[in-house]
C-alpha cells in the first residue's frame, strides 16, 4: 500500500475530522427507521379492545369494526369532549383578538387618511390666508396648525400586541365531533353496537376458543372473520351470515341490510397470512440513546457511548 494512501476505518475511528458515525454503526445504535417483528403476544385477538388491549369485559364495536371495551371508550369519548372545548374556547379567543387587531388596524388606516387630508386642506387654506395678507402665510401655517397626534403604537414592539410573536402559534379549529382513537374517523357514543358473543359451554378447553357462532356452533377464532349484525349485535361468523342470513335478510325477526353488518377486525395470529400487522416500526432522528450527539471519538465530547454495543 503507498504512503499516500488512508489506512482502514478501524485505525482512525476517533480521531479529529474521523469523528463521523458510519452507516453499520448508526444502524447499531439505533438510527433512522427501526424494524421489529411482532410475535402472537404482540397482536390483538379480535374480542380485545384496543385501549385497554385485554379482553372487552362489555364489547361495543364502531362502524368500522374496532372493539372496545364499553366503559374505556365512553371515558375516552367524554375526555375527547372536554378536551375540545377547551381547544375550541382558546380558538374563539383568539379569533376574536385577531379580528379585533384588524379592526384596530383598519380603524388607525382611517384615521392616518384623515389626518392626510386634513393636513392638506390647512396647508392650502394657510397658503391662500398669507397671500391675501401680503405674505404671512408661513405664520399663519404656524398659528392655525393642529397639535402633533398622538404617536401611533403600531411600531411598539415592546408591547405584548406588536411584538414579533404575536402571530406565532396560530391555532387550528378544532373539530365539532369526537373520533375514534385508533380510525381517528368520527365516532359517536350512538354509533357504538354491543357485541353479544355467545360463550362456549363449560367444560371446553379455550384452546378451542372462547365463543360460538350462534347458527352452526362453530368456534369463533382469530383465523376466521366475525361479522355483527347491527340490530342485535349478534356475532356470528361470515360464513354463517352469507348461507343462512343474507339471502332472506331476517334473523331472530328483525330486518338486516347490508349496510347493518360489521366487519370485526381479525385478530392477529402471529403469521404475515393472517391479515393482522406482524411488523412494528418506529423512525428515530438521533437514535435511541436520546442524543443529539451525531459524532463519536475526539470531536465528539461525550458521545463516546456510541461504541458501546453491549
Amino acid at each position: 500500500r503507498s504512503a499516500g494512501l488512508m489506512g482502514r476505518h478501524s485505525q482512525n475511528a476517533g480521531a479529529v475530522g474521523k469523528e463521523t458515525l458510519t452507516h453499520a454503526e448508526k444502524k447499531r445504535l439505533g438510527w433512522g427507521t427501526q424494524r421489529t417483528r411482532l410475535g402472537r403476544d404482540g397482536v390483538l385477538s379480535f374480542d380485545a379492545c384496543n385501549l385497554g388491549m385485554v379482553t372487552a369485559k362489555v364489547p361495543v364495536v364502531t362502524p368500522e369494526g374496532v372493539v372496545y371495551d364499553k366503559e374505556a371508550i365512553i371515558e375516552c369519548l367524554i375526555a375527547q369532549r372536554e378536551d375540545l372545548k377547551r381547544k375550541r374556547a382558546a380558538w374563539e379567543a383568539q379569533q376574536a383578538d385577531k379580528a379585533a387587531e384588524a379592526a384596530d388596524a383598519e380603524d388607525e388606516r382611517r384615521s392616518e387618511a384623515l389626518a392626510a387630508f386634513e393636513a392638506q386642506n390647512v396647508a392650502a387654506v394657510a397658503g391662500d390666508a398669507g397671500v391675501a395678507s401680503g405674505g404671512g402665510g408661513a405664520e399663519g401655517a404656524g398659528e392655525g396648525s393642529k397639535p402633533p397626534a398622538a404617536p401611533s403604537l403600531k411600531k411598539a414592539y415592546w408591547l405584548p400586541t406588536q411584538g414579533p410573536g404575536r402571530h406565532k402559534g396560530a391555532l387550528d379549529e378544532p373539530p365539532s365531533h369526537t373520533s375514534c382513537p385508533t380510525t381517528k374517523k368520527k365516532l359517536r357514543m350512538k354509533d357504538l353496537t354491543e357485541v353479544k358473543f355467545m360463550p362456549m359451554p363449560e367444560g371446553v378447553s379455550e384452546k378451542e376458543g372462547k365463543y360460538l357462532d350462534p347458527l352452526t356452533r362453530d368456534p369463533l377464532t382469530d383465523k376466521a372473520q366475525v361479522v355483527v349484525l347491527r340490530p342485535s349485535g349478534v356475532a356470528m361468523l361470515e360464513s354463517s351470515y352469507e348461507r343462512f342470513v343474507k339471502p332472506d335478510g331476517v334473523y331472530n325477526g328483525k330486518k338486516v341490510r347490508a349496510k347493518d353488518v360489521i366487519k370485526l377486525r381479525k385478530g392477529g395470529t402471529g403469521f404475515a397470512a393472517g391479515g393482522a400487522p406482524v411488523e412494528a416500526k418506529a423512525h428515530h432522528s438521533h437514535g435511541l440513546g436520546a442524543t443529539n450527539a451525531p459524532l463519536r471519538g475526539t470531536g465528539a465530547s461525550l458521545s463516546n457511548f456510541g461504541l458501546n454495543y453491549n
